[in-house]
């Protein structure tokens, strides 16, 4: 029964320890600020963690903070490879779209700051950022 329950101990450890899957996480850097609903993120490194297929999505920076939970909209189609993009309002940079490998993308609804910038600005440029592995 000890070796049982050493056993067990140990494979939960163990589990600990192993990195989340893959298509389940991605991970970039930024050389600009992003904002990412209403919350503006310096420049860094970050993880993208999908919480749930329903969309919450777990943003932190490679330090641990900033940490941001963020609601996105599962979509219906998807870029097929792995992509962070941006709407690009002036200088300012929103985060709107995740595809993950695994060929699930979410889509980050408008938030009070895109309003405002959309309104200042105009219609937005694309950009994208490439996962880094």
């Amino acid at each position: 029964m000890r070796r049982i329950l050493l056993l067990s101990f140990l494979l939960l450890l163990v589990a600990s320890f192993v990195p989340a899957q893959d298509g389940n996480t991605l991970k970039f850097k930024t050389t600009t600020p992003f904002v990412v609903d209403n919350t503006t993120l310096p420049a860094g490194s970050y993880t993208i963690r999908r919480m749930s297929d329903e969309g919450e999505l777990e943003l932190s920076a490679a330090a641990g903070a900033p940490q941001v939970i963020v609601e996105a909209d599962p979509m219906e189609t998807s870029s097929g490879k792995a992509n962070i993009q941006f709407a690009k309002y002036g200088d300012k940079l929103i985060l709107k779209q995740i595809d993950f490998p695994d060929q699930n993308s979410f889509w980050v609804p408008m938030s009070a700051t895109e309003k405002h910038h959309r309104k200042a600005s105009g219609k937005p440029t694309k950009t994208s950022i490439t996962p880094t592995k």
